[in-house]
């Protein structure tokens, strides 16, 4: 699994000079062919909330790949336990990160 820093856009706007929050096109900086060759599969860690002994964090793989948008990144759909106080619940998770501007790249 790649670990990397993730950069949120209000970090971004910090590093660039404050708040300029105009709309500014982002080209995606690889092409499917090195997106598909290149990228690995990401992991996120999630707490598994409630109190319980031994009830550890979750760490959850992330699987790169396309998506039926034309668009390309990563992606997860799996169902998990975490628990409300003392209670397990199961839940849906759901995850996608999207390369921006990917759906416009070229072959």
């Amino acid at each position: 699994m790649a670990k990397a820093k993730v950069q949120t856009q209000t970090e971004n706007e910090t590093e660039n000079g404050g708040n300029d929050r105009a709309a500014k096109k982002v080209k995606c900086p690889v092409s499917r062919k090195e997106f598909a060759k290149e990228a690995k599969g990401l992991a996120v860690t999630i707490s598994k909330g409630g109190t319980q002994t031994g009830n550890t964090d979750l760490l959850v793989p992330i699987k790169d790949g396309g998506f039926s948008t034309g668009s390309f990144g990563w992606y997860t759909n799996e169902k998990i336990i975490v628990w409300v106080g003392n209670t397990p619940v199961k839940v849906q998770l759901a995850i996608q990160a999207t390369v921006v501007d990917s759906k416009n790249v070229e072959e």
